[in-house]
């Protein structure tokens, strides 16, 4: 029993990497995982989407509550600012984790644009504006009020 630890300590030994082997594959492994997922989402990639969203968006809400007021012949300047937003909104680039967010944002975007739009173009007096569905549409009001 004495000879066997003497022996399973000599064959540890020999099968251990050497430090050098270890230093080497640290260094392959932290260039892999650098190069072999860009766009991952790390903190800094999501702090700097959340940011421009975030001036975006507070800038679409005051843009949606101006065209929501604007009678309806002088809506082209408050709707081609909400196109301006949802344009910068497109351009913004994000990593892979974020991309459905985005195609969420935009769908609701282009969704209250085209409400704005329908409304420009239509010649009923009342509409409901609510947006009920990712393709919502206008439909007059009935004369007693909401449907």
């Amino acid at each position: 029993m004495r000879h066997t630890i003497p022996i399973v300590a000599v064959f540890l030994a020999a099968c251990a990497p050497s430090p050098q082997a270890i230093g080497t594959a640290v260094a392959q492994t932290e260039a892999a995982a650098a190069t072999a997922t860009p766009g991952r989402c790390d903190a800094a990639d999501v702090d700097r989407v959340s940011a421009e969203w975030e001036e975006i968006l507070l800038a679409w809400d005051a843009a949606v509550d101006l065209a929501s007021a604007t009678a309806r012949i002088a809506l082209s300047a408050p709707v081609a600012s909400l196109q301006g937003l949802e344009a910068k909104a497109r351009a913004i680039v994000v990593p892979p984790c974020l991309q459905q967010a985005k195609s969420n944002l935009q769908r609701g975007m282009e969704s209250t644009i085209a409400l704005f739009l329908n409304f420009m173009q239509a010649n009923e007096s009342r509409y409901d504006l609510s947006i009920a569905s990712p393709r919502a549409t206008l439909r007059p009001l009935p004369a007693h009020g909401r449907p």
